[in-house]
């Protein structure tokens, strides 16, 4: 059974970066001027100390990115709290954006849909401009808007 050929190190970080592009195995054996089989047996090694730290600070990264969104969830949910109680004027559109914000993320991982989701059930008037409301006419609105929707009345916080 054949050996074949050795190939340095900076060949292997070639064949290894353009693998990672997506480049089919065909073109990179072509483009570096090995063999297929070359190509193959580089894409199944054991990944070397830079790959491994590459991964390290991948996960180190994805770690904080959640801590992060969780520490953001726990403040979004305190500020809708606190609007629902009248104690903060937060504008409809930040809610919203919230709002969509955390279905999206929520489908993206239970493998929802994340396109454009339209509400139904008599929300067609509602931008109407809550700023100018005090804040027991603001939950009244916002009752009667879930109870057109059909959710019944906001629950207490």
């Amino acid at each position: 059974m054949a050996t074949g050929v050795s190939i340095d190190d900076n060949t292997k970080e070639q064949i290894k970066g353009l693998l990672a592009t997506g480049m089919a195995k065909n073109a990179v054996a072509k483009q570096i001027g090995v063999s297929w089989a070359t190509v193959d047996k580089v894409s199944k090694e054991e990944p070397d100390n830079l790959e491994s730290l590459r991964e390290h600070k991948r996960s180190e990264m994805i770690e904080r990115l959640w801590e992060n969104m969780s520490d953001a969830l726990e403040l979004g949910h305190d500020i809708v709290k606190k609007a629902k109680r009248g104690e903060a004027d937060v504008p409809l559109s930040h809610i919203s954006t919230y709002y969509g914000t955390l279905y999206d993320k929520h489908a993206l991982m239970t493998g929802g849909k994340t396109g454009q989701v339209g509400l139904t059930g008599g929300l067609n008037n509602t931008t109407q401009d809550l700023n100018g409301l005090t804040p027991d006419e603001r939950r009244a609105r916002i009752d009667e808007l879930n109870r057109r929707r059909g959710n019944g009345a906001n629950s207490a916080s």
